[in-house]
């Protein structure tokens, strides 16, 4: 990154965003951390981006990695749900020079959780409020999803926004904990699928998503599974990838396979969701294979994944783990902010190589594992 060493420390981060933080995000590292990048950026075949998810109406991460995106050559921010309004955030959103791109998660929208706001009132208080449909085209002026593009070096990076969380455009309901359940619009999959067809000039492509795709009932995850970004803590739980539902959980990944393989779907029918009669219709029309997906970027776990999709080898998923409120951590982090020597703060960087069809992921901030190994860096082929 050009060289680039940035310091951050306690006193300049409150004086960037002392007016964006509230007491509880208070809680900036009490030392100086050094973040070092010795290599330089090849900007005619590179793009990078931070990647942080489920900050929970919280800057404790978000403001850090604003002031890293404003002082580095990343491109872009994405935030992959969870986001819950609050004014600290938004103000720190908008401080930024460059783009921040969000999804809506499970907090975003049932109204079971606090500060919730539901599907509608996600555009509105949230995305228009950072005005996000100045740099991501989306679908109209009510919903949620989008696509961006990203062009460095003759290379264009598109990025997919996906809502999981459709819930009052199918009339299902938000005010139980019984209800809460990933869901679509056929409208948004007609999008999904038309978008597609026309992305394949993109040198890559990535989409966020909140839940990864598959539980402990479809998209059963391997708990032996092991890596540099996987939580050691994995092996423990059978919930997988935390996706909510059964019926519609591997759509969005066969719509993917099929636009990777070229093998298109027709007439497939997904149940997306206990109502009656709800169910989704895909149909694709791929005229060619194509190679330029790259991952999807989500979270949701409050702890970090980072493989292939089971029984999609080319789709790999990287589930960030929580980026949110100083010291609080799920039970199956491996590398809690605040403890074990670790910053109280976390994000991604990301950076992809056309050339050479590579993403590199760096983890900035909490990276000491509870086995005293470190989460640094991993490198994927695309």
């Amino acid at each position: 990154m050009k060289n680039l060493y940035i310091t951050i420390t306690t006193c300049l981060l409150l004086t960037l965003f002392s007016a964006n933080c509230s007491t509880e995000d208070d809680y900036l590292p009490a030392y100086t951390r050094e973040l070092r990048f010795e290599e330089e950026t090849d900007t005619a075949n590179e793009i990078a981006f931070l990647h942080l998810s489920d900050i929970h109406a919280s800057t404790a991460s978000l403001a850090p990695a604003v002031y890293y995106l404003t002082g580095s050559d990343s491109n872009f921010a994405l935030l992959t749900g969870d986001i819950m309004i609050a004014d600290n955030v938004i103000n720190t959103l908008k401080s930024s020079p460059k783009p921040c791109l969000l999804i809506p998660g499970n907090h975003d929208i049932y109204r079971v959780y606090a500060r919730s706001v539901g599907q509608w009132a996600f555009r509105k208080t949230i995305l228009n409020a950072i005005g996000q449909e100045s740099y991501a085209h989306f679908a109209d002026e009510a919903h949620n999803y989008w696509y961006s593009d990203f062009t460095q070096g003759g290379h264009t990076l598109r990025v997919i926004g996906i809502d999981q969380y459709e819930a009052q455009s199918v009339a299902h309901p938000i005010d139980s904990w019984d209800h809460i359940q990933n869901l679509y619009s056929q409208g948004q999959v007609n999008w999904f699928i038309d978008l597609l067809e026309h992305s394949a000039d993109a040198d890559g492509i990535i989409i966020a998503i909140h839940n990864g795709f598959g539980n402990d009932k479809v998209g059963v995850r391997d708990t032996t599974r092991t890596g540099p970004f996987t939580s050691i803590l994995a092996s423990t739980t059978t919930e997988g990838y935390g996706y909510y539902g059964t019926g519609n959980t591997l759509m969005i990944p066969d719509i993917v396979e099929a636009y990777i393989t070229g093998n298109n779907l027709t007439e497939r029918k997904y149940p997306n969701s206990t109502v009656a009669c709800d169910t989704l219709t895909v149909t694709t029309h791929f005229t060619r294979p194509a190679n330029n997906f790259i991952a999807y970027f989500g979270g949701h776990l409050h702890y970090d994944i980072a493989e292939p999709l089971p029984g999609y080898p080319r789709q790999l998923q990287i589930l960030i783990t929580e980026c949110g409120k100083t010291g609080h951590t799920q039970g199956l982090d491996d590398a809690p902010k605040g403890k074990f020597g670790n910053p109280s703060y976390c994000f991604n960087l990301n950076t992809v190589n056309f050339i050479r069809r590579q993403l590199c992921i760096k983890r900035i901030g909490a990276c000491h594992k509870i086995d005293g190994t470190l989460r640094d860096s991993i490198i994927f082929n695309y």
